[in-house]
């Protein structure tokens, strides 16, 4: 069947608008164990809708819905057989994934744990056998921390730290670094207990490295030789596994599916350090209090804290202690570090103390702006929420759009900061600018006296329908859709979506111009940030120009 013709039959049996009397479905399947294939008990599967909307019917078992009502998922568990059911499904768009204690969690369609799956495309009265799902038994590293001396040492934070596609909570990217600053980033950790023992479980197969991050647990600084005042400090610092405080030189332990390994003793050995000592002021000039100061490594790729502390000290003092030499991106911020006023600055550390630092913090300040809609059509703004995100780790309230088109964005600090436009339904964004400047792919640099926000937005817009194939069967990953103008490409204007299970997809509401197009067995948003990534992937995408109220068509195969 070509291509045309399977995006006819798909959209032929699309279920827009489904009533109340259509048919219900069935899915049935099994899970086993990617390791050995053989079936699995006992493993909780959810069938959880795509969308906005709600289900209804039952699942077998008497699993039922999980909360019930609006985008509730039904719920079963596999039986001695590994076998699952669910009955009265009504037509929609799904995931499927399933749970079980000692292994990942599994998505239908993914073959490896990031794996974005496949969606399930149901339409009524269709009976879905056969649905295999393997899980992979989770990986586990263990072992021990101890002194210069042999000592164990309790309390200590050991984190796996695995690569961008690695991370439990999905594809996290620094820009500080080269290119986009591809690191490594946590993706499971452990403490050590009165043995100096660790055991690090939910591990996904690749490469891991160790990083053990002493903190307040590893003991206060002491003097040099004689315990001279004038001498250097020495303390423990962040290492990596099997010894070594320069993470280029860690070591890279291969984790495959199901591997206990264990053994992996490290031993922390005092280095010299310093100790930040500072007062906060608010911006009247008075000792700041409830504050949360913090100290983390320039260009690594990795938001790691080398140093921390909640002050809630009446005079503002705050003292960071350990502190290896080197550069730093010294952040304080009020309300425990999430709310209020804010400020950031570089800090280099060298062999002394640093004494009598004073940071004054900026009063927050509100950015307004306006959301401008044209065309007869008009869009429901109702859930459209206006997002400002920097590369300080700081929470800022959404601005909700209210009916005139206006929003503000309160709590903003002084800085640079990407602006997000989320749950925009029905239509596109036609620019965005701060100040009357066009920001395209740019970050808007926030004073204390901000600028008027506005963004456009379009009713309708082009689409892109299209067939993932791998090995001539139904492709399952992710299809990503770029614009082709470098300066374009951010995060409101990249586009997503997963295949179902016939390889078909469609990407709607998109802003004419041209787009690059391709597919990967594995999800990597942003990878656009790094120039030496992309350069990688590009001979692999496919050119497609997109019209206002065009239906464009393309075919993509996964590529590797």
């Amino acid at each position: 069947m070509t291509l045309l013709a399977v995006l006819a039959v798909l959209t032929s049996q699309a279920p827009a608008a489904v009533p109340e009397t259509e048919t219900p479905a069935v899915i049935r399947g099994i899970i086993a164990s990617a390791a050995t294939k053989t079936p699995l008990r006992r493993a909780d599967v959810t069938l959880q809708p795509m969308g906005v909307g709600s289900i209804s019917g039952s699942a077998g078992g008497g699993g039922g819905f999980a909360g019930g009502g609006r985008l509730a998922g039904m719920k079963a568990v596999s039986d001695s057989e590994g076998n699952f059911v669910f009955t009265g499904v009504k037509p929609g768009t799904y995931m499927l994934t399933a749970q079980r204690s000692g292994f990942l969690m599994a998505r239908y369609g993914a073959r490896t744990f990031t794996s974005p799956g496949t969606r399930l495309t149901v339409v009524p009265g269709q009976e879905l056998n056969g649905l295999r799902m393997e899980m992979i038994p989770q990986g586990v590293v263990a072992g021990r921390v101890v002194d210069e001396e042999g000592e164990p040492m309790q309390g200590v934070v050991v984190m796996a730290l695995g690569s961008s596609s690695q991370g439990m909570g999905g594809n996290r990217r620094s820009r500080g670094g080269p290119g986009g600053g591809r690191g490594m980033f946590p993706v499971s950790q452990a403490q050590t207990d009165d043995r100096g023992e660790f055991r690090i479980p939910n591990l996904s197969p690749g490469k891991v490295i160790l990083q053990i991050q002493p903190g307040r647990w590893g003991g206060a600084p002491v003097m040099g030789s004689g315990g001279d005042p004038a001498r250097q400090e020495m303390g423990y610092v962040t290492t990596y596994y099997p010894g070594t405080t320069d993470l280029p030189q860690a070591a890279k332990i291969d984790v495959t599916a199901g591997a206990e390994l264990a053994g992996f003793e490290v031993k922390l050995k005092r280095t010299p350090v310093a100790r930040v000592r500072g007062k906060v002021l608010d911006a009247s000039g008075a000792p700041a209090k409830n504050y949360f100061v913090n100290a983390m490594p320039q260009g690594s790729g990795f938001m790691g804290f080398v140093g921390q502390q909640f002050s809630r000290q009446a005079d503002g003092w705050f003292e960071l202690a350990n502190v290896a030499p080197g550069s730093y991106m010294l952040s304080v911020r009020s309300d425990g570090g999430m709310r209020g006023s804010s400020h950031t600055e570089a800090l280099q550390v060298g062999s002394q103390n640093i004494d009598n630092l004073v940071i004054r913090l900026n009063p927050p300040v509100a950015v307004k702006g306006h959301v401008v809609q044209e065309g007869e059509e008009k869009l429901d703004l109702a859930r459209v929420r206006i997002m400002l995100t920097s590369e300080m780790p700081v929470f800022i309230q959404p601005g909700v759009v209210k009916d005139d088109g206006t929003f503000e964005v309160q709590n903003v600090s002084a800085g640079r900061y990407r602006v997000n436009v989320a749950n925009l339904q029905g239509g596109y964004i036609d620019f965005i600018k701060y100040g009357g400047t066009d920001l395209s792919g740019d970050e808007a640099e926030i004073s204390s006296s901000p600028d008027l926000l506005q963004v456009k937005v379009m009713a309708g817009g082009g689409s892109v329908s299209g067939v993932v194939t791998e090995d001539g069967k139904p492709g399952a990953g992710m299809v990503y859709l770029l614009p082709a103008d470098p300066a374009r490409r951010t995060t409101n204007s990249a586009k997503f979506a997963t295949p179902d299970q016939n390889g078909a997809f469609t990407i709607k509401n998109l802003r004419p111009g041209d787009y690059l197009a391709f597919a990967s067995e594995e999800p990597d948003t942003g990878f656009w940030d790094d120039p030496d990534e992309f350069r990688r992937i590009e001979s692999k995408m496919k050119k497609v120009r997109v019209t206002k109220t065009g239906i464009e068509t393309v075919e993509l195969t996964i590529a590797r």
